[in-house]
């Protein structure tokens, strides 16, 4: 069987053979959701780059109608109206382009981001050549792009009305110690471990793992380090477990596909973003998100 990294491997190659041609078509909400203030979402690049492909699909889900167009000189030839938000993927280190700056006056009442792609990482050491763009790293797109679009979370957990058992897994404590503090002060049990060993955990709501302790790995060893929070006492199918969450600095997006088939419900960058992680850490996932009113 494939893993999943060759799949995202074959998925990545297919995509770059593939350019999306361009399209102008109605978003498709999820739970029949469209937030206000949306209009015409503008998506440059492709979207179905295994890096680009969830935050496309989440695009589709808040816009009215979105437009996509392979490439910014597309964009000026074929011109979308009613736009409010435009998006810019960057699936390598390429220049500015020279349409950028057309197109920046043209949608000059739009709002702006990139998401790059792990080949963008490099930027932080040689410069970044958008620098009047504001640019968010493929794995970060689902703790920005909410607010981004005027999307407000439902119930954070600090100073929640339910206090939560969370474990902190950190090699360390003092890597541990920044989180075990945010928790407690918001009136939650907050624990650490350098591993998780499963006679010592009991009644755990949340699991935080940091990659010094949780480095990536195939999905199997992710099973295995879930294995001590199902309940095996369950009778329902799925068997209630505490909810997990990786903490890791670039993960790739096979290393991600790896960690969610493996058991874990949030993959957050480091640095982490704290109203990030407490809307993980609510009810559910960040992305149970309503229109800000």
């Amino acid at each position: 069987m494939a893993s999943s990294a060759d799949e995202v491997a074959r998925s990545a190659e297919k995509s770059t053979r593939v350019d999306d041609a361009a399209d102008d078509r109605v978003g498709e909400p999820v739970d029949g959701m469209l937030v206000a203030g949306v209009g015409t979402v503008v998506w440059v690049g492709p979207t179905r780059h295994p890096e680009f492909f969830d935050a496309y699909r989440y695009c589709k889900s808040v816009a009215p109608q979105i437009a996509t167009r392979r490439s910014l000189t597309q964009l000026i030839a074929r011109p979308a109206s009613a736009v409010t938000h435009l998006i810019v993927a960057r699936a390598d280190r390429c220049g500015t382009p020279a349409a950028w700056g057309s197109v920046r006056q043209r949608y000059a009442t739009a709002e702006f981001i990139s998401i790059a792609s792990s080949l963008c990482d490099g930027h932080k050491r040689s410069g970044d050549p958008w620098p009047d763009l504001a640019t968010i790293r493929f794995s970060r797109w689902d703790e920005v792009l909410p607010s981004w679009f005027g999307i407000r979370l439902r119930r954070p957990l600090h100073r929640a009305s339910v206090r939560k058992s969370v474990l902190v897994v950190a090699d360390r404590y003092e890597i541990a110690e920044p989180l075990l503090d945010w928790l407690s002060d918001g009136g939650h049990t907050a624990l650490w471990q350098r591993s998780a060993v499963a006679a010592r955990m009991r009644n755990i709501d949340a699991v935080i793992w940091d990659d010094s302790a949780a480095p990536p790995t195939c999905h199997p060893q992710w099973q295995r380090r879930m294995a001590p929070f199902i309940d095996a006492s369950a009778t329902t199918p799925s068997r209630e477990r505490s909810r997990q969450i990786w903490l890791a600095l670039q993960p790739t997006a096979a290393e991600i596909a790896d960690a969610k088939r493996g058991g874990v419900a949030d993959v957050l960058t480091k640095p982490v973003a704290l109203d990030a992680l407490a809307g993980c850490l609510s009810t559910g996932s960040r992305l149970h998100c309503s229109p800000a009113r």
